[in-house]
């Protein structure tokens, strides 16, 4: 274990020993830390002495600690001695300005100041890029190759939160490390104290020299082990599955750039159809009407349709909504016995059903009595749910898009019409009717996600 001086661990990740042979720089000398155990270089023992056991105490010392291959050890002591921690602290192919050297100047892919590492005063910890060819920071093997330049990442939470992604990895131009901050989750007064030390260090109102104002950074002309990735899109996390059904399924997710906690639809494509697509391929069109419904949602906020912030394509099509603690119900009562589950669903559907006895005859109420039936053979499906508000008027097709929407006025605009009917009055149009728009009580349903909208007749459209 690690003593309460250290602050991070950075151990070599890579394959190809980038990493490994950066650790052994000289600039690096103050933090490296060389591997113990291994293979003896020379012999340690006569020929005639038995070979000694294997010491399983001090093999799991070594692991708990890294022992067994070379790291760079971050400690406060040495920190705290250090000039030039405004920023925190840096990592790149200068000398002059960083504290980690992650090589010669012109290594392929990484910059003079590539990328700092910062506390800030919620005592999070931080990874700021500012290289030219970009950084790509993996959580427990997730978004390791999702490269960014000028982004951040959180590293670290608030001391005694649990690290629920490990390893968390960087990886600039190919030279890869894992990094660890052993004491940030025990929270012990002792690293607290030289947390905020640290903190307080870098607020030090420091003027920089010319070589600290990376003015000795000129562009390379050396192109990037990769390929630069141009996409500033966000960064997601997933944490747990928190839902599924037949349109996907829900996660929260976490987004790197500031932390915060949001929920992921990730929507199942359909099958891929007769037509020729390479394995994988989302249909184009069912990706449009994707999009479509997606615009919707943002553009039309309404109080029974769940906000959405944003829609991310690849490697996965996820919609990102707001997430709710302890929303979900099957979390609420997950040590509940199924036949206790059970009687609570018909208990509180009872209720339901009672409450809607004691309202006025009407078409909406008969829907709502359908769809809330215990009775699996009187219950109405989804389909024939909509079939049936088509029928009786509580839902209308928009023409202006083909949605289908709650008919402005329910049961009163059926007898206002039956009214206008029997007094000669022609009842308004489709189009008249989608024409009174922007209702605020009138809730869009979204077709495509389902599968189709079938029409009065039945059929899906």
């Amino acid at each position: 274990m690690y003593d309460h001086d250290v602050f991070a661990v950075l151990i070599p990740y890579d394959t190809r020993n980038k990493a490994n042979s950066a650790f052994k720089l000289a600039h690096n000398v103050k933090w490296f830390q060389p591997a113990v155990g291994g293979v003896a270089q020379s012999a340690t023992i006569e020929s005639r002495e038995p070979t000694p056991a294997r010491d399983s105490q001090l093999e799991e010392e070594e692991k708990e600690s890294g022992g067994a291959v070379d790291r760079l050890v971050l400690t406060f002591s040495k920190l705290m001695q250090l000039e030039g921690l405004r920023d925190g602290v840096q990592a790149g192919t200068s000398t002059a300005t960083s504290h980690i050297l992650l090589g010669h100047r012109g290594t392929r892919g990484v910059s003079a100041r590539h990328y700092r590492i910062a506390v800030d005063d919620e005592m999070r910890i931080w990874l700021h890029d500012h290289s030219m060819h970009g950084t790509a920071v993996g959580y427990g093997g997730q978004n390791m190759d999702q490269v960014r330049v000028g982004e951040t990442w959180l590293l670290a939470d608030a001391p005694g939160t649990a690290n629920i992604f490990s390893p968390t990895t960087i990886d600039s131009g190919g030279l890869i490390v894992a990094i660890d901050f052993p004491n940030h989750q025990g929270r012990d007064a002792q690293y607290l104290e030289n947390l905020c030390a640290l903190i307080e260090k870098s607020k030090e109102n420091e003027v920089p020299g010319v070589q600290g104002l990376g003015l000795d950074s000129q562009p390379t002309t050396e192109p990037p082990s990769e390929a630069q990735t141009v996409s500033d899109r966000l960064i997601y996390f997933k944490h747990r599955e928190i839902g599924s059904g037949a349109f996907g399924r829900v996660f929260k997710i976490i987004r790197a750039r500031d932390g915060k906690v949001l929920a992921g639809k990730v929507v199942t494509p359909p099958p891929t159809n007769s037509q020729k697509r390479r394995r994988g391929e989302v249909d184009p069109a069912w990706l449009l009407d994707i999009r479509r419904e997606y615009t919707i949602m943002k553009d039309n906020p309404h109080p029974n349709i769940v906000q959405v912030f944003g829609m991310r394509e690849w490697p996965e099509i996820m919609i990102v909504m707001p997430y709710f603690p302890s929303g979900n119900i099957a979390q609420a009562g997950k040590n509940v016995s199924p036949g206790q589950w059970r009687t609570w669903a018909e208990t509180w559907v009872d209720m339901l059903i009672m409450q809607l006895d004691d309202q006025e005859e009407g078409t909406d109420i008969d829907l709502l009595q359908g769809m809330f039936a215990i009775n699996q053979e009187r219950r109405l499906t989804a389909r024939k749910g909509l079939m049936k508000g088509l029928k009786d008027g509580l839902f209308t097709r928009r023409a202006v898009d083909g949605l289908v929407a709650c008919a402005v006025g329910g049961q009163e605009e059926e007898e206002e019409k039956a009214a206008n009917v029997a007094g000669g009055v022609e009842p308004p149009t489709a189009t008249q009717r989608a024409d009174a728009e922007d209702d605020p009580d009138a809730t869009i349903l979204l077709s495509r996600l389902g599968g189709g909208v079938p029409d009065s007749s039945g059929e899906l459209v």
